[in-house]
């Protein structure tokens, strides 16, 4: 049987052992600990709650790090790993002990996290796919297709990309974004000041957002 298990000071170095072996935990947006190595003891103590370890007798075996306190009861999970002897032992009973309604976690199709969701009965919501491209020597036929862009004034902007993402992503299971969330985002870390971008078509009219990141070492296009 697995258990959850608070992290506090005594666990810690068992939790960053499992951190660091848990290269297919993907996390959607943050590096536990590029976080909490740099704060005080008692922002220590607040981040400390965003970690529930699991154990399996006297071995800890995984961990989940989720948003805590969770929003109107909606709660993202930033990473989720367990070793791979012990996923057996797991089912959806344990998110019963988290003060929350409903999870969210952006993750890689193909990493071992997603067998692990499914054990929990997660329901994939949306799809994304991963592009990529060479942009040397690319020919620019933007203007060709009638395509300009306008750029992402932050102060301004955020209520005319609230309403264009959510129309893009309109879909009947999404939790709509709010300008909160948008103001929230421009306070993480993966988010570059100044490289956000509308789409715009050939009458003047936003019809799309794009943003560039940077996520674990990655700079990522975001449409």
């Amino acid at each position: 049987m697995v258990f959850l298990e608070k992290l506090s000071l005594f666990n810690m170095n068992h939790f960053r052992r499992l951190y660091n072996r848990s290269e297919d935990a993907y996390s959607c947006d943050k590096s536990f600990f590029e976080i909490y190595d740099d704060e005080s003891f008692i922002v220590k103590y607040i981040i400390r709650k965003q970690i529930r370890l699991f154990r399996v007798n006297s071995e800890y075996v995984g961990y989940i790090w989720y948003e805590y306190p969770s929003y109107n009861g909606f709660s993202n999970i930033y990473s989720i790993y367990l070793k791979d002897e012990y996923i057996h032992l797991i089912n959806s009973k344990i998110l019963s002990f988290f003060n929350a309604s409903a999870f969210k976690f952006d993750m890689l199709a193909n990493s071992k996290a997603s067998f692990i969701m499914k054990k929990l009965n997660f329901d994939v919501n949306s799809n994304n796919i991963l592009m990529k491209i060479r942009t040397r020597n690319i020919k620019n036929n933007f203007y060709e297709n009638r395509v300009f862009f306008k750029h992402f004034k932050e102060g301004q902007d955020e209520e005319l990309r609230c309403r264009i993402q959510n129309s893009v992503f309109n879909e009947k299971n999404r939790v709509p974004l709010t300008v909160d969330d948008i103001y929230r985002e421009e306070e993480e870390d993966y988010y570059i000041k100044d490289f956000g971008v509308f789409i715009c078509n050939n009458n003047g009219q936003v019809v799309g957002y794009g943003q560039i990141i940077f996520n674990r070492g990655f700079i990522l296009l975001l449409i």
